[in-house]
């Protein structure tokens, strides 16, 4: 990508890079539910939230003293629907909680949630796959511009598998073979999410260390591709020149530089309760990679292709 285009994309960064600090995570977390509050899934919880709520309980006397003298002491739907099965109450007090449930319509709206949340999963696996799409179309041509070989001498090789001691490691989104001297050229990871890139660096360091190990087998379709393909490699540089990370960028979006497998986790937790900020944060500590978005925009310069 340009240099401009990469300043831009620094900046934004530079600006909204996560720290993992407690007192600009619970910054974080304010802002993030203010930036998601109109969406219609965050609504739909709130509302359940709301009707969760101790009053619910509280309103009906009998059911309260019933329930306290199980000595349940968190007076909400959620957490006394875990409690249930668990405890020693009448039918009657059953039937009571069921109907306060139904009156509020809680099952109606926990199906409408769940259904929002099966749609919306669906519609980012979708969309990344159709973004691998675009990206196989046009990947030859750039790396064509970027290596000076042609592109008929260069084969695309989509969602290769690596094995290891003939267990299975990983997918691979490409790999690019120069057929003319059936070598490899190009190691590729595909994120739509830009916020996603520190994973591709994360997936490449994972094929580049089993590579340099001489321990590995790599399939396309089921077919063993020929070792010799990558023994020219000594070192993890000669491999990293190689190693394209591709993603793309939307300049109406808010990146908050943490990816998916954190920040959707994340969201529904300040979504749905008065979250333990430190609790959360220590979580997020651990299942971090070593780099965040920026550093990796920094890492790895020209083998970073933006493509919309």
């Amino acid at each position: 990508m340009t240099q401009m285009g990469i300043d831009t994309i620094i900046k934004i960064y530079k600006n909204n890079t996560f720290k993992y600090n407690l007192k600009y995570f619970k910054e974080f977390c304010n802002k993030l539910k203010n930036n998601t509050k109109n969406q219609e899934l965050f609504k739909l919880i709130n509302k359940r939230n709301i009707l969760e709520k101790s009053i619910i309980i509280k309103k009906n006397t009998k059911l309260y003293n019933n329930l306290q003298s199980h000595k349940i002491k968190k007076f909400n739907l959620k957490y006394i629907l875990k409690k249930i099965k668990y405890i020693n109450i009448s039918s009657k007090t059953k039937q009571l909680l069921n109907m306060i449930i139904k009156d509020n319509n809680l099952d109606k709206l926990n199906d409408k949630i769940l259904k929002l949340n099966k749609e919306s999963g669906k519609e980012k696996c979708e969309k990344g796959k159709n973004y691998e799409i675009i990206v196989f179309k046009k990947l030859l041509k750039i790396i064509s511009k970027l290596r000076n070989i042609p592109t008929n001498e260069m084969k695309l090789l989509k969602n290769v598998n690596l094995f290891s001691n003939n267990k299975f490691i990983s997918e691979i989104d490409g790999i690019i073979i120069n057929i003319k001297t059936n070598e490899l050229i190009g190691i590729c990871e595909i994120k739509c999410n830009l916020d996603d890139i520190a994973g591709a660096d994360y997936q490449l360091n994972r094929t580049i260390k089993y590579i340099l190990d001489k321990n590995f087998i790599i399939k396309y379709k089921n077919k063993i591709i020929p070792n010799s393909y990558f023994s020219n490699f000594e070192n993890i540089d000669s491999l990293k020149g190689i190693s394209y990370i591709i993603s793309s960028y939307d300049k109406t979006k808010n990146y908050y530089d943490l990816p998916s497998k954190i920040f959707y986790p994340l969201l529904f937790k300040i979504w749905n309760t008065n979250i333990n900020y430190e609790e959360v944060l220590k979580r997020i500590i651990s299942k971090k990679y070593n780099y965040n978005s920026l550093d990796i925009i920094k890492m790895y310069k020209k083998n970073l292709i933006i493509m919309n």
